[in-house]
């Protein structure tokens, strides 16, 4: 802003300079002293130093503007945690400066994969761990809406309940969600049969007969998804051989892992 400042000084002495100029030459063409050419000249030089000074009002208005977004104001009291550009770069809209952790509360921020936030919800319980440090509870805040650009992972961040002082700005934590968080039931696609807006699965019942049963499905994680409805923890499904299974028909014994609702 002071080099627009100097400029609007410059422009505003440059014009007092024509006007002076300009009513001496009109004294004179009065007394026939000097010519019209020359009154004619002297109008000319004061308009084109008029119109430098407008020119120099606008760009120091520009420069206050700008001058009004180049102060950051912390929204609450804390600690710069990182600087994140040099002193002296130019950025654009957005860039984000600094971090800056508050005083009055402490968070645990972690990256995850963006399909796996469909198991996740605002509130939920979750156990942190941090390096030598006894486990604490936390819960989960806010999801940032837009994925980073190289991992394409989510940041999550979970506000730490009665954290110690053990856990300090920066140190390293693991997090894993608590139990009353884990309520929820996914099965392979594998397993579906049916059409695509009434999904089904084969269900293993007494006798190890199986049966059909319509199932409700949320959203996809990796290769599974969820079921919201038709199934409840500990049923067991079938996943290989879906389409040459008749009803009431007898299956073996389930093979390999059980999963996370205890299916094959």
């Amino acid at each position: 802003m002071s080099i627009a400042q100097a400029a609007l000084q410059g422009a505003q002495a440059r014009g007092l300079f024509a006007a002076q100029s300009f009513e001496r030459v009109k004294a004179l063409v009065k007394r026939g002293v000097a010519s019209v050419a020359q009154r004619e000249q002297a109008q000319a030089a004061l308009d084109t130093a008029n119109a430098a000074i407008v020119a120099a009002e606008a760009d120091m208005a520009r420069a206050k503007d700008a001058a009004g977004y180049s102060v950051l104001t912390a929204p609450m009291d804390g600690v710069v945690t990182a600087t994140l550009v040099d002193p002296g770069t130019v950025v654009s809209v957005g860039t984000p400066i600094l971090t800056l952790a508050g005083l009055t509360g402490r968070e645990a921020v972690l990256d995850v994969p963006t399909e796996t936030l469909s198991l996740m919800h605002i509130g939920d319980g979750f156990t942190i761990t941090g390096r030598g440090s006894a486990p604490i509870s936390g819960q989960l805040e806010r999801i940032d809406p837009s994925a980073g650009t190289g991992t394409r992972s989510r940041r999550i961040h979970l506000t730490l309940v009665d954290p110690p002082p053990t856990y300090r700005l920066g140190s390293l934590i693991s997090a894993q969600p608590a139990a009353q968080s884990l309520s929820v039931i996914t099965i392979s696609q594998k397993a579906l049969v049916g059409r695509q807006d009434a999904p089904q699965v084969w269900r293993v019942g007494a006798g190890r007969k199986v049966g059909l049963v319509a199932v409700t499905l949320g959203d996809a994680v990796d290769d599974r998804v969820i079921v919201t409805s038709g199934l409840t923890a500990g049923d067991e499904i079938v996943v290989r051989g879906v389409t040459s299974l008749i009803a009431g028909q007898t299956v073996g014994a389930a093979i390999g892992s059980t999963g996370d609702m205890g299916a094959n």
